[in-house]
Order: C-alpha cells, then sequence, then structure tokens
C-alpha cells in the first residue's frame, strides 16, 4: 500500500479506473480487489456491493470536480464568470466527467438513484456554487433580479452550447481554442441577457 493511503482510498481509484475504462457492468469487486492491492474481504468490508462502491466513487468525484467560483468583489463581474465558464467548460467536457456521465445514464434505468446521486454530487452542486454568486450579484445591482438557479443553468447552457452533446455522443472534441471562444460568447450572452 502506498504510504499514506488508506485501503478505502486504494479501493476508491482502482473502482474508479476500472468503471472507467470498462463501464459498470464489465467491473467486478474481484478485480477491484487485485488492483487495489487488498482482499476481496476488506472491498466488502467497506463496500456491501459494486452499486455502493459506484455511489461512494461518484460522491467523491463530486467534491474532487467541483470548480472554485473567485468571489472577490474586486474583480468585475465578467471576468469572475469568463474564468469560472473557462473551468466549469474544461470540467464538463474533460473525457473523465463524459466518460462518468455515459456509464451513469446507462445505469441510471437499472438504478434511477444513481442518476440522482451523480446529478446532486456534481452537477446540482456547481449549479448551487454559481446560483450563490449570482445571487449575491443580483443583490448588488450587477444582474438583473431573476431566480438565481435558473440563471445559474442558464449560464451553463450557454458556455457549452452544443459541445456537452457533441463530445458524449463521441463527435471530435473541441480545441482549448474553441471551447474558450464559446465560453466568451456566453458570458457576452448572458451578461446582455441579465443586464440591470
Amino acid at each position: 500500500m502506498p504510504k499514506g493511503m488508506d485501503n478505502s482510498t486504494l479501493i476508491l481509484d482502482a473502482a474508479r479506473r476500472l468503471f472507467l475504462e470498462h463501464g459498470y457492468a464489465a467491473t467486478s469487486m474481484d478485480v477491484v480487489a487485485q488492483l487495489a492491492g487488498v482482499s476481496k474481504a476488506t472491498v466488502y468490508a467497506r463496500f456491501e456491493s459494486k452499486d455502493q462502491l459506484f455511489a461512494a466513487m461518484i460522491e467523491r468525484e463530486g467534491h474532487q470536480q467541483l470548480v472554485a467560483l473567485e468571489v472577490d468583489p474586486n474583480i468585475p463581474i465578467e471576468a469572475v464568470l469568463h474564468t469560472f465558464g473557462k473551468d466549469a467548460a474544461a470540467l464538463l467536457l474533460s473525457p473523465s466527467n463524459v466518460a462518468m456521465s455515459r456509464i451513469v445514464a446507462s445505469e441510471a434505468t437499472r438504478s434511477p438513484e444513481i442518476g440522482q446521486l451523480f446529478y446532486a454530487n456534481g452537477p446540482a452542486k456547481l449549479i448551487a456554487r454559481l446560483a450563490e454568486f449570482l445571487g449575491a450579484a443580483m443583490q448588488q445591482g450587477q444582474l438583473r433580479s431573476a431566480p438565481p438557479e435558473l440563471a445559474a443553468t442558464q449560464f451553463l447552457a450557454v458556455i457549452v452550447a452544443d459541445l456537452q452533446l457533441r463530445v458524449t455522443m463521441g463527435i471530435e472534441p473541441p480545441t482549448t481554442r474553441k471551447r474558450n471562444v464559446i465560453v466568451a460568447a456566453g458570458v457576452e450572452v448572458f451578461l446582455r441577457g441579465y443586464a440591470p
């Protein structure tokens, strides 16, 4: 075991790798145990089932991937949204996030709670973080008043445009330059729509 790592971390790291490489159905607890370098009994002692292991991995992914939103009041709102937009688009379009979204979508029919867990630990937290910032900007008169959660979802929609769908469908991913152009255009559209 690498120094400083506990068994749960090793198991979750192995599970993440296997789920992303092989999908949910093709990943077994035995193979997770082998890759993690622990016994099958150790895996089951920490995670009672593959569903529970998958859920724990999704929850950890959500915590690790949440985009930090700079809220320094001295920074103009446009600059904050550009930075947040670039970070959020990079996260939403990342190969690992797209792969995880595909796996969750395929499993959600069988286990709807998996889809709910993924949404609650990823997109919902991202929306809540942005909504909090936008709500404060609305109170300060920097943006027109509107439901902050709706504004946050609209912002995320305009900064990724159709790119998320295209990447999920296996169409060639955009270059960083193209992604940044779309984010910049999205920020401009959003600020015009929510101008005070």
